[in-house]
C-alpha cells in the first residue's frame, strides 16, 4: 500500500489543492493499481496548537524546507472534490471508494488480529 498524505509540503510548494492530491493519486496508481493506493490526509483539527508546536522545535521543521509559512493540509470537507477529480479522471466507483479508506480497511482486516 502506498499512502498518500493531504500534507501541502509533501505535495508541492505548500499546495493542499484538491486537484494537486488527485494528481498525487493518480500518479500512484497509474503506477502500482488503484487497489494499492490508499488516502490519508493526516489532518489536525487544532492548527493553531501545530504551528506552535512547529514554532516550538525548529530543529524538527527546519525553515529551509518550508516550515516557516506554516503548513497547508487537505481538510476531510475535501473529499468530495477529491472523489470528484478521481471520477473526473475516469475512476470508477470502486476504485474511489477503495482509494478513500476501502483499501486501508482491507490491509487492515488482512492483517490486524481479530
Amino acid at each position: 500500500m502506498v499512502g498518500i498524505n493531504g500534507i501541502g509540503l509533501f505535495l508541492g510548494p505548500n499546495d493542499n489543492r484538491s486537484e494537486t492530491l488527485v494528481t498525487h493519486i493518480d500518479y500512484v496508481a497509474q503506477l502500482v493499481g488503484a487497489r494499492h493506493v490508499g488516502l490519508g490526509l493526516d489532518y489536525v483539527f487544532d492548527t493553531a496548537e501545530m504551528e506552535d508546536y512547529v514554532r516550538a522545535h525548529p530543529e524538527l521543521f527546519p525553515a529551509a524546507e518550508g516550515y516557516c509559512n506554516g503548513v497547508k493540509m487537505a481538510a476531510p470537507e475535501q473529499l468530495r472534490e477529491i472523489a470528484g477529480g478521481l471520477f473526473a479522471r475516469g475512476y470508477g466507483l470502486t476504485d474511489v471508494r477503495n482509494i478513500i479508506g476501502g483499501n486501508f480497511s482491507r490491509i487492515a482486516r488482512a492483517t490486524w488480529p481479530k
